[in-house]
Order: structure tokens, then C-alpha cells, then sequence
């Protein structure tokens, strides 16, 4: 199985996702901490281990999502019995760009949160739908992704909203975003 998120559709407390875990006879993975180590206080995760494999269940503040990435078909399964989730296909098919801000901003939430692996065609199509959208709160939400996923594939239509988009506010959210994309794509040369 290759490199999968659940993004969850609800938010669950740790003591629940905890509950679910032990119910299933899954086993928290203590996780040792050096000195040396980077600890990510943005995106608390617990690792547990279950028969078929091993989930990771993270908590993401900076996007404001939560997701588990099992590492078998069976984990999945089980976690999919217990919590209503988002793959990235699923999420980019549930993305309504004519809802509310607020409904926008959850959508590219999940996407950006369920975005794993290699930059995938949907999540890139959604995205820059989102940034072709007439309304400016769906653009500055779409810039959500590129800035969480730092794709450098985003980068000529980041370029294109930093310079062009009407929306000083969009335009400045992705002067920043761009800038960390070139720095990225430096960096990957």
C-alpha cells in the first residue's frame, strides 16, 4: 500500500481516537525523543501499532485538520469503520466551491491535509480552479494547499496570483507562498 491520509470529516478528541485504538487492540508506540531531534509542536501525532501494521494519528494545528495514515488496506479499513474520512480523491470530489467561506476553507483544509506523496493531478486541478475562483475568499483559501504541500508544481500559478489577482490580501498571501516555493524549488535543483 502506498503512502496514505485519512483526513477525518469530524473532529475527534485524542482520548477518543484512544478509545477507538485500544478497543481494536492496537498498541501506542512510545516514541523516544533525543536531544537532537525536532520536535513538531504544530502537529502532535501518536503512532500505534495494529495487527496488520501501524497508524499515525495526527492532530494538525497548522491547517486546522486531523488525519491518520495507516499503513495497510486493513487500517484503513478500520478506521474508516470508526470515523468518516477523506482520502485526497475523496476530498477533492467533495470540495464545493459555491458554499460558504467557510465550507471553501474546510475543503481545501482537507485536501491540503489528505495531500501526500507525489503532487497529484486532482489535488493540483482543485487547487487552481480555486485560484481562478471570482470570489477572493475561495482563491485566498485555495492557497492553502501550495503553501502546506510546498509542490513547486504550484509555482507558475502562484507567480501568476501574486502578481495579477485583484485582491491585495490574496496578493500578499501568495507573494509569501511563492517565495517559499522558489526557496523549495532551489533547493530541489
Amino acid at each position: 500500500m502506498n503512502a496514505r491520509r485519512l483526513v477525518l470529516v469530524e473532529r475527534t478528541s485524542t482520548q477518543e481516537f484512544d478509545r477507538f485504538a485500544e478497543d481494536r487492540g492496537w498498541q501506542r508506540v512510545a516514541l523516544s525523543i533525543g536531544p537532537d531531534d525536532d520536535v513538531d509542536a504544530d502537529r502532535p501525532s501518536t503512532l500505534w501499532r495494529t495487527p496488520a501494521g501501524s497508524v499515525r494519528f495526527v492532530d494538525d494545528t497548522v491547517i486546522g485538520c486531523q488525519y491518520a495514515e495507516p499503513k495497510t488496506n486493513d487500517d484503513e479499513a478500520d478506521l474508516r469503520a470508526g470515523f468518516v474520512c477523506y482520502d485526497r480523491d475523496e476530498a477533492v470530489m467533495a470540495l464545493d466551491l459555491d458554499g460558504s467561506q467557510e465550507v471553501v476553507r474546510r475543503g481545501y483544509r482537507f485536501i491540503a491535509g489528505a495531500a501526500i506523496g507525489d503532487p497529484a493531478g486532482g489535488v493540483i486541478a482543485a487547487t487552481v480552479r480555486g485560484l481562478n475562483h471570482e470570489r477572493s475568499d475561495v482563491r485566498e483559501s485555495a492557497l492553502i494547499v501550495p503553501q502546506y504541500t510546498s509542490w513547486t508544481d504550484f509555482l507558475p500559478v502562484i507567480v501568476q496570483v501574486d502578481e495579477q489577482d485583484p485582491d491585495p490580501e490574496v496578493r500578499r498571501i501568495a507573494g509569501g507562498i511563492r517565495m517559499l516555493l522558489e526557496t523549495t524549488a532551489q533547493m530541489q535543483s
